[in-house]
């Protein structure tokens, strides 16, 4: 964006919001070098932990454990791509007028397959932020790659850190008994695929004769409300004669997810692209191996051998979701050796997403970020 329009689009910032930037200005100090880090998040306060968060939130709340929110006189600002404040990019601006580091947490961007009327529009922002940032984390290789092509290159390079996971809160339980094989569908469901699709493979284990039932759960966002969503995918699922066998949840908080997760058997995710879904991690830490489309970031969470992933091509333009047929015949690979799966699915959560190394990743970034506040900020 040139000049002239980034000064018109923050001056009618500034406009819609009387007093931020002043609130933001009396925020902000200066910080000392080698001081201990005082971590904002952009929000003054935060829902409660029994409250429904989407993975972007989940992340600000799984690093006030170690930085709790410094919504006084802070030295960094921390922002999640997917959960960004009112004004983040006025706060990011004040705070790097006072010489405070901004870390970016950036997942997915969009694009014309998946946002074909306004992608352009969309990124504007998340591209003046990708560029204001002193550091930046991509959450897998190809969200970076995704920033990279849609939000322009940055002055400097990040890292990338996979959503990570807390393994002692999602772990594995006693899987429910056999039969039926339990399926579920989760997450929010932006996509009206991703319903469609897990209904048609339930449909295909059925005609096989699979002992299988589905639960869906969480947000039906694809339709304008979501009562109107929830009829049209109560609808598919008696035109695909499986009525009966699924059972239909709404929005569920982080400690129902457990629950969740530990009374199934295949986590079913047809999502194409998905960026850095945190629901994989999830599903893993719980034993419970995924039938997935292996796109976007996902098969750099599950890994070779944690799970079964439906091949595609990288796709900016169009989406390519897994064929039910396909995402049926990875769910029985999984099912004919279940006891592996499971156990390489735990195995891959422990050793690759556990939410302690993550965090002190992040101690000693925040360190070198604040050792020398004149020197480089990212190496």
């Amino acid at each position: 964006m040139r000049t002239v329009d980034m000064a018109y689009e923050m001056l009618r910032r500034a406009w819609a919001a009387p007093g931020a930037w002043r609130r933001e200005r009396a925020r902000w100090r200066p910080p000392r070098s080698g001081e201990t880090a005082r971590v904002f998040y952009g929000f003054v306060s935060f829902p409660p932990p029994e409250a429904p968060l989407a993975g972007g939130a989940l992340k600000c709340r799984d690093l006030q454990r170690e930085f709790p929110d410094s919504p006084h006189l802070p030295n960094l600002l921390y922002l999640v791509s997917s959960a960004l404040p009112p004004h983040a990019e006025l706060i990011a601006r004040a705070a790097r007028r006072a010489g405070a580091q901004v870390v970016l947490n950036q997942n997915g961007v969009a694009y014309p397959a998946w946002r074909p009327r306004d992608w352009r529009r969309a990124n504007r922002p998340l591209a003046r932020l990708h560029r204001l940032a002193t550091a930046r984390i991509y959450q897998s290789e190809f969200c970076r790659l995704s920033a990279q092509r849609f939000l322009g290159p940055p002055a400097r390079d990040g890292a990338v850190w996979l959503n990570p996971v807390d393994t002692d809160r999602f772990r594995c339980a006693d899987p429910p008994p056999v039969p039926p094989w339990r399926l579920l569908l989760a997450g929010s469901h932006q996509f009206a695929y991703r319903v469609a699709i897990a209904l048609r493979t339930l449909a295909c284990l059925k005609r096989a004769g699979v002992p299988v039932q589905l639960t869906v759960a969480g947000r039906y966002l694809w339709s304008s409300t979501e009562e109107k969503a929830r009829r049209q995918a109560r609808g598919l699922a008696r035109a695909e004669g499986v009525e009966d066998a699924v059972e239909w949840r709404g929005v569920y908080t982080e400690t129902e997810a457990v629950a969740l997760l530990q009374s199934s058997h295949v986590l079913v995710h047809p999502q194409y692209n998905d960026a850095s879904p945190r629901l994989l991690a999830e599903a893993l830490a719980c034993g419970v191996p995924p039938a997935y489309s292996a796109s976007g970031g996902s098969p750099e969470i599950v890994g070779p051998a944690a799970g079964v992933g439906v091949t595609a091509p990288l796709d900016w333009e169009r989406s390519h979701p897994p064929a039910p047929d396909q995402l049926a015949d990875a769910v029985r690979q999984i099912l004919a050796d279940y006891p592996r799966f499971r156990l390489l699915a735990r195995r891959r959560a422990e050793t690759a997403l556990d939410l302690r190394p993550w965090l002190a990743r992040h101690r000693a970034l925040f360190e070198r970020l604040l050792a020398d506040v004149s020197g480089p900020r990212w190496t």
